[in-house]
């Protein structure tokens, strides 16, 4: 008797499943026991800030465009 194309595919998606299911218990198995040395930590060197020669200058902006001293006034239809 022949297995339907669909009873195949349920078979393969669940056997995956299991799989996927058993290697993630694994991992967390292993993570959980696992034999891992402890870190120390390790202090950041220190690095001296550079020394700026120049300081900068503020340069002269142009003044943008002015308000019009009174407000325009459209015409009404």
């Amino acid at each position: 008797m022949r297995r339907s194309p669909r009873s195949r595919r349920n078979i393969l998606l669940w056997l995956l499943s299991l799989l996927l299911v058993a290697s993630m218990v694994c991992g967390l198995i292993i993570s959980i026991l696992g034999n891992r040395p402890q870190r120390t930590a390790t202090p950041t060197p220190y690095v001296a800030p550079t020394i700026i020669l120049e300081a900068p200058t503020a340069t002269e902006t142009q003044p943008g465009p002015q308000p019009s001293p009174q407000p325009l006034t459209t015409s009404a239809p």
